[in-house]
């Protein structure tokens, strides 16, 4: 390390990066910055929480801390008590992250673009919300960041082509290029600015190109422009005297999907699953009452896809087209449908199964029991299993919220994509359409710094663990409640980050500790 220098931190998280899908470029020589700093520091997988899904796990990284202290499992949770389905972005800002730990000891931050993290917080320093989830205009802190980034950058917070309408690969390729390249931008000039000593800088619409293409060319070219913006990084990082740890990250891995299981239909074929509307929702399907029927009448009206969303706001658009079957039999609204008290089990997609049943009497262990067998025995038409394991939320979790985990979680085996959604065409299995790639629990970790050790592979990185680490490189005592742990081993042994002892700041009381630290943040 540069003598008399404090460190400096670089988050760069880059959501469903995996080595799965990159390292047939690595070897080809076609992203040289990434394997520059691959060479000279350390990668391996990073095991994330299940479900391995965009919500819970950048929460996850963020604050140290499994699902169950957060009260996230997935975007939408399931209260069977309630009857109804739920999105907890009110739990979003509950718990305290990297960024209030380093804006409470006076070290300067900034926050750009990571999903999960609206309304933005107020940091010693500055804030921009990102990914899905964004509620409204107010994204940024300060405010008056969003005029600037708006004007200066003519910044977007994600790509209107990826919707619920029907686009080109074409035309979402450009779209998603162009609000990466947007991000990267600011997140350049941030890092020239040379004030911040800890930066998290996110990009969601990768994921988009994964999610779509999966290593088809317009990912490849997506990850080839990723690695040229992240050259300049390099070069800005050269030009500074400053030490700089630089992390690349994901929120979970991704592979590429050989069949889709859809749980909904094969709870309701085995019993276990009711709704309420089916006979009605099936007569708007023969009717033609569905949305690509509707997005047709809009087209011989003058409506067409492209200009729907300058007559109509998109959340309307979005409600309407939650209510109406999809062409194929799909139905995404969910909680008016359902049968909630016959239904005795209710799955989410990519892996979670709550059950409706007492958790003390001797039917929800049967349920269970059966559920765990059936699904570790079931096979699809190409003889794959559909899951790795089937996990009770007691194995995975713990925290304040375990009560509201799902029952079960599956871990999707490679090639398997779950659908959680409610669907009038009876098919357990079908072939991949919309999505090519799903999310998968190994994700990307890579560290490169001036006390890293050079060119090696490391194994059993928890996404858990980043959090405490980067409070550790500040010199930061780790709050005994985070569940993850300083991975002192990717340090040199002879340097003194790795001979130190890693403090503990004891947590007595952890509800009471659940709060901003903003109070103590002078802007």
């Amino acid at each position: 390390m540069k003598k008399n220098k404090t460190p400096k931190v670089i988050v760069i998280g880059l959501d469903g990066a995996g080595f799965e899908l990159i390292d047939p470029w690595l070897k080809q020589g076609l992203l040289p910055n990434i394997q520059k700093i691959i060479s000279k520091g350390i990668r391996g997988n990073l095991q994330v929480c299940l479900p391995p899904v965009t919500c819970p796990d950048w929460k996850c990284y963020s604050t140290g801390k499994n699902p169950a202290k957060l009260g996230l499992f997935w975007w939408r949770q399931i209260s069977i008590k309630d009857k109804k389905e739920f999105t907890a972005h009110d739990r979003f800002n509950q718990q305290k992250e990297i960024w209030d730990y380093l804006s409470a000891a006076g070290k300067k931050v900034a926050v750009i673009n990571m999903p999960t993290t609206y309304p933005p917080k107020k940091v010693n320093g500055i804030f921009v919300s990102g990914g899905a989830g964004v509620l409204g205009k107010e994204y940024t802190y300060p405010l008056e960041l969003r005029k600037k980034l708006e004007k200066n950058y003519n910044y977007r917070l994600g790509a209107e082509k990826v919707s619920i309408l029907s686009y080109t690969p074409e035309e979402i390729t450009k779209d998603c290029l162009d609000v990466i390249d947007k991000k990267f931008a600011f997140f350049k000039d941030v890092l020239k600015n040379g004030e911040f000593d800890f930066i998290n800088f996110s990009i969601f619409h990768i994921n988009t190109f994964h999610h779509v293409f999966w290593d088809a060319e317009p990912t490849k070219i997506a990850w080839l422009r990723i690695d040229s913006h992240i050259g300049d990084v390099l070069n800005l990082i050269k030009q500074k005297e400053d030490n700089y740890y630089i992390f690349f990250m994901s929120d979970h891995g991704s592979n590429e999907i050989k069949e889709v299981f859809n749980i909904s239909t094969w709870l309701q074929k085995e019993g276990y699953f009711k709704l309420k509307q089916k006979a009605m929702l099936g007569l708007m399907k023969a009717l033609k009452l569905d949305l690509h029927s509707l997005l047709k009448i809009t087209s011989k009206v003058g409506l067409s896809k492209h200009n729907i969303l300058k007559v109509l706001p998109k959340p309307f658009i979005e409600r309407i087209a939650e209510k109406l079957p999809m062409e194929h039999g799909e139905v995404k609204s969910r909680s008016s449908i359902i049968d909630w008290d016959n239904s005795l089990a209710i799955a989410v997609g990519q892996g979670p199964i709550y059950i409706n049943a007492n958790k003390s009497s001797e039917k929800y262990v049967q349920i269970k029991k059966e559920l765990k067998e059936k699904l570790m025995n079931l096979r699809t038409p190409e003889n794959r299993s559909i899951a790795v394991n089937i996990y009770e939320k007691e194995e995975l979790y713990s925290g304040p919220y375990l009560d509201e985990a799902p029952d079960l979680i599956i871990d999707q085996a490679k090639g398997i994509h779950i659908k959680g959604n409610i669907w009038l065409n009876n098919k357990i299995f079908e072939k991949p359409q919309h999505w090519k790639g799903e999310n998968k629990k190994l994700g990307l970790f890579i560290a490169y710094g001036p006390e890293i050790q050079e060119g090696k592979a490391i194994s059993a990185v928890q996404i858990l663990d980043l959090a405490p680490t980067i409070l550790h490189i500040f010199g930061l005592a780790v709050p005994s409640d985070m569940d993850g742990t300083a991975l002192v081993s990717l340090f040199n042994k002879d340097e003194e980050i790795a001979q130190k002892s890693v403090k503990i700041h004891k947590i007595i009381n952890e509800k009471s500790d659940i709060k901003s630290f903003t109070d103590k943040i002078r802007i």
